[in-house]
């Protein structure tokens, strides 16, 4: 993650990484810059790598050789524009590491979200060419699910939708 604000993708990774079974995996978390809100939120068992850098266009590199450090069994991105960043790169680390299971979870409706880009033509031609890098991509919603199957011609086996998760106890 970029970092750990109280937006709404942050608030569910969060949640997921302190919710995470121990004995079954060793958690690390990489961010761009480890300020924010919720940073003193994550278990103090979690590893926390802090990139320090200041967005995503500076991070890329430094996240790539993290990654390339720490070849994870399962690597998570958890909001959309460092997945459309990190998915370029996949094939690649798939010679360096190639056991690395890519997992993204996508947090908008794209077809629209991409309009409201910079440059709407080159996100799209990067979700319809390297979104497919991934081996998974979570949607939050059917819908979600419906846009990035039907106008990114995301295979459908490559798809899941998962809700976001609920604390109970608040």
């Amino acid at each position: 993650m970029p970092e750990l604000n109280t937006g709404g993708a942050e608030q569910v990774i969060t949640l997921i990484i302190n919710s995470i079974e121990r004995e079954l995996f060793d958690i690390r978390v990489i961010l761009f810059n480890s300020r924010g809100d919720l940073v003193n939120r994550v278990s103090s068992d979690i590893e926390v790598y802090n990139l320090n850098v200041s967005s995503v266009t500076y991070g890329v590199v430094p996240l790539l050789r993290k990654i390339y450090q720490i070849k994870p069994d399962i690597l998570f991105s958890g909001i959309g524009h460092l997945n459309i960043s990190i998915a370029p790169f996949i094939p690649i680390f798939r010679y360096i590491s190639p056991k690395t299971y890519w997992v993204a979870r996508q947090t908008s409706i794209l077809s629209l979200n991409n309009q409201k880009e910079k440059s709407p033509k080159l996100y799209e031609w990067l979700y319809k060419r390297v979104y497919k890098n991934y081996n998974k991509v979570i949607s939050q919603s059917n819908y979600m699910q419906s846009d990035l199957i039907d106008n990114y011609q995301f295979p459908i086996e490559k798809s899941v939708v998962i809700n976001n998760p609920v604390e109970i106890d608040k």
